[in-house]
């Protein structure tokens, strides 16, 4: 199901990685593949951040950072 536009986010299951994330999201961290990785096992935070946004209507926001070593990854936060 998708939300609609107006409608509130809903919080997804307890003890899915979309949950774990959330969580985290909610707390004020910011993720990248491999602190997601590291800390909730989530190995496809893109699939997982878009599914926050579409399946539950979460307002997940993303920027490109550069590392220390000169990669440029996605880093997410709510």
């Amino acid at each position: 199901m998708i939300p609609a536009l107006n409608d509130a986010p809903r919080v997804p299951p307890a003890g899915t990685q979309h949950y774990a994330l959330l969580q985290a999201f909610q707390r004020g961290e910011r993720l990248t593949v491999g602190v997601a990785l590291q800390q909730y096992g989530v190995y496809a935070l893109s699939q997982r951040v878009g599914d926050l946004k579409r399946r539950y209507g979460w307002p997940v926001q993303s920027r490109m950072v550069k590392t220390n070593g000169g990669a440029v990854i996605a880093e997410y936060w709510l």
